[in-house]
C-alpha cells in the first residue's frame, strides 16, 4: 500500500495539484483521517516545509502499529488508535481483500474478520489547517454528523459509497465554503 499511495501521492495530477495548493498555502498543521501506512503525511511533510505538525487517526490495529514503529523518532508526526465516527462508542470494521486500505464497514463475501474498534468524533480532534479523509465507507456518516468543518481551512474526502445521492449534493449541503 506504500508504493501505491506514494505513486498515487506523487505522480498523478490531482493529489500533486493539492499539494502544490497546500504548499503555496503554507499549511502548519495536517489531520489524517483514515491514515493506513502513513505515506500521505510523509510526503507531505517532506514536500511542504512550512508543514511542522501531523496527526494521523487510524483504526486498523496492525496499520497502526507499523505506523507508530515507522515514525517513532518523527516529532512532528502523533498517532491516534481510534475511528472517526458518529454515534456509536465502537464500530466493527471488516478486513478485506477488495479494499486497498485492507478494512471497510461493509459485510460482503471478501470480508474475512470483523473487529470492534472505538470512536471519536470530528470535535473531539484538533483543528489543523488540512484535513483528510479516507474512511472507506463511512463518509456520510461524517458529513451528515460532523458541525466543525467550518474549523479546517482546507478539507479533501475521498468518497466510496454513494448510498444513493450524489456527492456534490452532500458536500455542498454539510460543508460550509
Amino acid at each position: 500500500h506504500i508504493y501505491y499511495t506514494n505513486e498515487e501521492w506523487t505522480s498523478r495530477t490531482f493529489y500533486v495539484n493539492i499539494i502544490e495548493f497546500l504548499k503555496e498555502k503554507q499549511i502548519k498543521s495536517f489531520l489524517d483521517v483514515g491514515g493506513c501506512t502513513g505515506e500521505v503525511p510523509k510526503i507531505m511533510l517532506t514536500k511542504i516545509q512550512s508543514l511542522d505538525t501531523a496527526l494521523i487517526l487510524e483504526p486498523v490495529s496492525v496499520n497502526f502499529n507499523f505506523i507508530q514503529d515507522r515514525f517513532k523518532n518523527e516529532y512532528r508526526i502523533k498517532v491516534i488508535n481510534k475511528a472517526l465516527y458518529y454515534g456509536q462508542d465502537f464500530i466493527s470494521l471488516g478486513q478485506s481483500d477488495g479494499n486497498v486500505g485492507g478494512y471497510n464497514m461493509h459485510s460482503n463475501s471478501h470480508t474475512v474478520q470483523f473487529n470492534d474498534i472505538p470512536t471519536v468524533t470530528l470535535e473531539n480532534l484538533p483543528k489543523y489547517d488540512f484535513l483528510k479523509i479516507d474512511i472507506e465507507g463511512a463518509e456520510r456518516n461524517i458529513l451528515e454528523n460532523a458541525t466543525c468543518f467550518a474549523d479546517f481551512k482546507y478539507i479533501a474526502i475521498e468518497f466510496h459509497d454513494e448510498m444513493g445521492t450524489t456527492w456534490p449534493e452532500l458536500v455542498e449541503k454539510y460543508i460550509p465554503t
